[in-house]
């Protein structure tokens, strides 16, 4: 009879944003290839924790849900992890090896279901370190695949994202591309701000010498309303983070202290 203690595990399943639709691979057919793995092998399953919307390629320890396991892995409360498979743990092989290699060293069973791999041998650790590197690889690839077709969008005027304010969309045969195209009236409210910006007057210091100073984005909400010039939203109430978007063509930028 095998008296041999069954090992106390934690399940652990992700899903990066769109994982279900795209693969079948969800939270729940996760979770249920773990209970079923941990019946076969007689391990007690002590708790899952789902990471749902999160990239494999995160660090491992900035995910709230396995960063959990982890800590309690640390704390001996539990002695391995199961996922169903290589990329659910890390799609980084650089923090995949890390972890493997912290599990080692602190005697902490890593299962993995598909394909099943036995961690402590050389065989297995070999396996390992290709299936890892491969999904690197795919997260690469897509990644760049990504980067193209965004590219090939940009260079015939289609629309990426959210709509940028100046742009519209133009009317076309097919309703499933979208073409950009100006939108006068924005356009000439761009025009506007960027004069605005360059527009340069003079103030009286404490001393009465003059000092050279230009309008600053609040100075240019305050135009536009007076103007009752409109926004995105279809409203003259600007805020300075419109107008610094609008000088760095629509781009997010830090301000300046």
């Amino acid at each position: 009879m095998n008296l041999e203690k069954s090992k106390r595990v934690f399940g652990y399943t992700r899903v990066s944003t769109g994982m279900q639709a795209n693969d079948g691979d969800s939270l729940d057919t996760q979770e249920q290839k773990i209970k079923d793995y941990c019946k076969s092998k007689n391990l007690e399953l002590i708790s899952i924790h789902r990471e749902e919307g999160v990239s494999g390629a995160k660090d491992p320890r900035a995910r709230p849900q396995l960063s959990s396991i982890l800590s309690k892995l640390d704390a001996k409360l539990g002695e391995g992890l199961v996922c169903t498979k290589i990329d659910r743990l890390s799609r980084s092989t650089k923090d995949f090896l890390i972890l493997i290699d912290e599990f080692k060293k602190k005697k902490i069973k890593f299962y993995c279901i598909t394909p099943e791999i036995d961690a402590e041998s050389t065989m297995g650790q070999f396996t390992m370190n290709l299936l890892s590197i491969i999904s690197q690889l795919e997260r690469s690839m897509t990644s760049d695949r990504v980067k193209e077709v965004f590219a090939y969008k940009k260079s015939k005027n289609e629309l990426i994202g959210s709509l940028p304010f100046g742009k519209k969309i133009k009317q076309n045969e097919n309703p499933d591309i979208k073409i950009l195209e100006d939108n006068e009236e924005e356009q000439e409210t761009i025009r506007i701000v960027k004069e605005l910006r360059n527009t340069k007057f003079f103030i009286l210091d404490k001393k009465g010498n003059q000092k050279e100073k230009k309008m600053t984005l609040k100075n240019i909400c305050e135009e536009l309303t007076k103007q009752n010039r409109l926004n995105k939203d279809g409203k003259a109430n600007w805020y300075p983070e419109q107008i610094r978007r609008i000088l760095h063509d629509g781009k997010l930028i830090n301000k300046k202290k």
